[in-house]
């Protein structure tokens, strides 16, 4: 092994001359005996400037990140999304309890937001009580819909890219707020439409396909951080947005609410890329290709000249696609317990999201002012923690440790939300539930760096599916334990209840195994992942003529090897992706 910039053969210069250190996310770059033969994958360039000399990994990630096509389109989509949801998120309580007050309840007073709990009329807490339901039922629609769908969907952008797929499901994702725009314009319009509108906007997960996206272009130990960095794209949105509804009035925030969330939707048809490189497609179509034969075969005889499967044994087949998708997730030890954490958190969760503005509306007196505080807590919390600190604490702690304290603080804080008898007890809850926005995307890295890549959008997929079982599940859970305990003298019981699910995650968070639950460690070559034969492999051919081996992410030293490299198929992790500059000469 020598090093770059030492008088020996092995230096590599670029094509403007002159002998450059080539280091690019923590891995060796090791000669190839035949570069002009290796051709790169077919990837949407990024241009990627190389680290020259000892760089910090906060530095290179940054870097990589920004300058990477596909990332920062992302976070673009994901930040304006958000602003376009959180600017709503204070008014559609409101807007949906006065409507139901009035439609199922006979109402015809002042707005039910006019008045404090001691003296709001019956009729607008009945109506609180059905907007309540209805956001329950519209969660387990939308969950139950992605639970079926979602695992197969991630399957289909594997092999037929991410573009399509993700821009489906944004087309979705506009018709909630149509329907609110139209809510506001015909009084005697139902509530009813927006549930069902935004319950079918989980047929297609788009932010899960977004999640699979990223793993085609980030190496495997950056991915917390950059699922991180995504979702502290939306923390930002939504620090931000409900300021925009103290600054408008209610027709015209809903105006611009629909004009920000459709603008996502055209600015992902003229700039999303399709991040999928072509040799992945491929092999991910070939594997679908060689299923469907063992499938035909299956239900051919020759002996009886039988022609294949019959119409309903196709049938048969097609419909149980999605049980065979989210399998993957039964596949090892590690995954079990991945399923079990992503199961229990989503539970509660999804509850928190959906119950919790309405139960701080209806038990502390919550206002316009306060929720725009509360989401702006939260959102600026958030876009610290998982887009500044997440990263630099994967690396002291590792995946494993962020699990398990992430879980801790959602005990902590529902225990909080629970207990809160004044606003700002629950402020304090929100403040500390930020934490437990590093678990997400830790889960989503877990699992990537432990499928190989033709598999990244059906783990994506399938732990999508498994986190809307729960969802859909969790808050009308919620609901049943909170009429239940309504008059127990403790109207938060439900959130006491969900902090002993997140118990259940703690511990199962701490029975992962540290080999396979951080990425901090090198790995051997043939690390078992008890995964049979679908486990990521070691080394991959690079745009440079030479192949790829994992190291560790901080040791920036830059080496080269004249040993033989080996085959592609042998990949670690999804670094196909990196388009540098040729090398072209030898010193």
């Amino acid at each position: 092994m020598a090093k770059i910039g030492e008088d020996n053969s092995n230096s590599i210069e670029a094509s403007g001359g002159g002998a450059i250190p080539v280091v690019v996310m923590g891995f060796h770059l090791e000669e190839n005996d035949s570069p002009e033969t290796n051709e790169a994958p077919a990837v949407p360039s990024m241009d990627l400037p190389l680290p020259s000399g000892k760089v910090s990994s906060n530095q290179s990630f940054v870097l990589y990140f920004l300058t990477s096509n596909g990332p920062p389109q992302v976070i673009a989509i994901c930040l304006v999304y958000a602003l376009g949801i959180g600017c709503i998120l204070g008014v559609v309580p409101e807007m949906v309890t006065d409507r139901f007050a009035r439609l199922n309840h006979g109402y015809d007073g002042e707005e039910c937001s006019h008045f404090f709990l001691s003296n709001k009329p019956e009729a607008c807490r009945m109506g609180s009580q059905d907007a309540q339901n209805m956001s329950a039922f519209s969660s387990f629609l939308s969950n139950g819909l992605t639970f079926f769908t979602s695992a197969m969907v991630g399957s289909i952008s594997d092999h037929h890219g991410r573009r399509s797929v993700l821009l489906s499901g944004m087309a979705l994702a506009c018709l909630p707020s149509i329907c609110l725009v139209l809510l506001q314009i015909f009084p005697q319009m139902k509530p009813n439409w927006y549930y069902v509108a935004t319950g079918c906007d989980g047929i297609i997960n788009w932010f899960a396909v977004a999640l699979s996206a990223l793993s085609d272009v980030m190496p495997p130990q950056w991915r917390a951080p950059s699922f991180g960095l995504v979702l502290a794209g939306f923390s930002m949105g939504f620090a931000f947005s409900p300021t925009l509804a103290l600054a408008f009035e209610r027709q015209s925030i809903l105006m611009l609410s629909c004009s920000l969330i459709f603008g996502t939707f055209i600015f992902s048809v003229f700039f999303f890329p399709e991040t999928l490189p072509e040799d992945v497609r491929q092999a991910s179509q070939e594997r679908a290709r060689q299923e469907e034969e063992e499938f035909v075969q299956r239900y051919t005889k020759p002996s009886i000249s039988s022609s294949g499967p019959s119409t309903m044994q196709r049938l048969i087949h097609n419909l149980c696609r999605p049980a065979r998708e989210i399998s993957i997730l039964n596949r090892s030890y590690i995954f079990r317990l991945l399923s079990l954490l992503a199961f229990f958190s989503g539970m509660v969760g999804s509850a928190d999201q959906s119950l919790l503005v309405y139960y701080a509306e209806d038990q502390l007196d919550f206002n316009n002012k306060d929720v725009a505080k509360m989401f702006s807590i939260l959102g600026t919390l958030g876009m610290v923690i998982q887009g500044i600190v997440l990263k630099p604490l994967n690396e002291l702690v590792g995946e494993r440790w962020i699990l398990i304290l992430a879980f801790i603080f959602g005990v902590i804080h529902n225990v909080i939300y629970g207990l809160a008898k004044t606003k700002n007890e629950l402020f304090a809850g929100v403040a500390l539930g930020s934490l437990l926005m590093m678990s997400f995307p830790t889960i989503s890295a877990i699992k990537s760096i432990n499928v190989n890549e033709q598999e990244q959008g059906r783990i994506q997929g399938a732990l999508y599916s498994l986190s809307s079982l729960a969802s859909a599940v969790g808050p009308i859970s919620l609901r049943v334990v909170y009429k239940a305990t309504i008059h127990s003298g403790i109207p938060g019981f439900m959130f006491l209840f969900a902090s002993l699910l997140y118990v259940v995650a703690v511990v199962c968070a701490y029975m992962l195994p540290p080999e396979l639950a951080d990425s901090r460690l090198n790995r051997s070559q043939e690390t078992d992942l008890d995964c049979s034969s679908q486990c990521p492999s070691r080394s991959r051919q690079s745009s440079l003529g030479v192949s790829l081996t994992r190291i560790n992410p901080h040791d920036y030293e830059i080496i080269l090897s004249e040993d033989e490299t080996s085959s592609p198929d042998a990949s670690y992790g999804s670094v196909d992706s990196l388009d540098a500059p040729k090398a072209n000469n030898k010193k």
